[in-house]
């Protein structure tokens, strides 16, 4: 049955709509809502739709509890439950936040364009969307001047995403995809500001600032199971003390047969590290090891352990602009080498080198010798 309906004003609530009756064929379908529309309340809606309940163009105005969001779509059923949708949505300080049950997210002005399809079944969205964010409230900020353009299709993205905030300034060019086991990147970021502590997401280093370029070819969601490379260069981070330099930092992570080889090279140190590791496990491993050489400390570990079973070596090269921004009563000569190896099932940590000197304000520690290894069940 086709419809024309002009809607000078219309009023109601999820819960009447979803007792409308539908015939189709002789039989009368039940119209299936997502569960947390029935939250919206009273709704209003003005303007029209035509076509079919399956094949139709709407364009209006629709005013809840949560904003307003104005549509100019045309929706064309494909084949196996896939429905096809074009046009242009906006929304005016609508609170997303609260209609999809994010806490750190509130209300978003947004408006663009979007061509894609629709699968039933699954819930499954994709397709191209274009379109600009002007305000955005997240963790208790309010984001400016956001862009994208791009495809996405089952938890993956593939465009640019740009901010021009006064407390934000970055432009992401390349793909993010979340489809998989471990989630797969390859992108540029050019950061021209990042200001952490007033975007409420790192409060401790409130007066901060950032600045970078990043090229990233990688596998994974934490250190421990990162496959690729991470390069950073032209960028600095500040803050009151002082500002160092983050040109030339690198991450490599390469998969051997039963191991994993990963680096971090820098202008301040080189960090090598060779064998299994789980570093949100290490602390747990280090406090398993302390007491079995050491039971008066009896600390408080997890009964599940992961495995550490890697060979370490860092090279500190020049620390100076570091300590300088981060704790300027504390200054360490260079260079110098530490070296060792863990493994969590034999309980044993290794650590050797040695350091030319350390000062923190007025007193001075030189010629510091580090040695520690298991012999005979013994630590010493």
């Amino acid at each position: 049955m086709y419809l024309f309906l002009d809607l000078k004003q219309l009023e109601t609530t999820i819960t009447d709509v979803s007792n409308f009756t539908v015939i189709r064929n002789g039989k009368r379908i039940q119209l299936k809502i997502p569960e947390f529309l029935y939250d919206s309340d009273m709704f209003s809606f003005k303007g029209n739709f035509s076509g079919f309940l399956s094949d139709f163009v709407t364009f209006g105005t629709l005013k809840s509890k949560w904003g307003t969001v104005k549509t100019d779509v045309s929706v064309i059923p494909k084949k196996d439950g896939v429905y096809s949708y074009r046009g242009r949505i906006s929304t005016t300080n609508f609170d997303i936040g609260k209609l999809l049950k994010i806490e750190d997210i509130g209300k978003i002005t947004f408006n663009g364009n979007a061509d894609g399809d629709f699968k039933i079944s699954d819930k499954t969205i994709s397709g191209l969307f274009k379109g600009e964010i002007s305000k955005l409230e997240a963790k208790q900020y309010v984001y400016e001047n956001i862009k994208l353009d791009g495809y996405y299709k089952d938890k993956m993205f593939d465009g640019m995403v740009s901010v021009n905030d006064s407390n934000l300034q970055f432009e992401f060019l390349g793909r993010w995809d979340a489809s998989g086991e471990l989630p797969n990147f390859d992108f540029n970021l050019h950061a021209d500001k990042i200001v952490p502590g007033k975007l409420n997401i790192a409060k401790n280093i409130y007066q901060s600032e950032i600045a970078f370029n990043m090229k990233a070819k990688f596998t994974g969601n934490k250190i421990d199971n990162l496959t690729g490379v991470i390069i950073v260069d032209d960028g600095y981070y500040k803050n009151k003390n002082g500002k160092f330099s983050l040109d030339g930092i690198q991450l490599i992570s390469v998969p051997k047969e039963a191991s994993t080889e990963l680096s971090f090279n820098s202008s301040y140190l080189d960090i090598k590290v060779d064998g299994i590791y789980q570093f949100q496990d290490i602390w747990n491993s280090l406090k398993s090891t302390m007491n079995k050489y050491v039971p008066a400390l009896n600390f408080e570990t997890s009964k599940i352990q992961k495995p550490n079973l890697f060979d370490y070596r860092i090279i500190f090269k020049n620390l100076d602009d570091l300590t300088h921004v981060f704790n300027p009563d504390i200054n360490v000569e260079t260079p110098f080498l530490l070296y060792g190896k863990m493994d969590s099932e034999h309980s044993d940590f290794q650590l050797e080198g040695s350091i030319p000197g350390f000062q923190y304000k007025n007193v001075w520690f030189r010629n510091i010798f580090v040695s520690n290894k298991v012999i005979d069940e013994q630590y010493i």
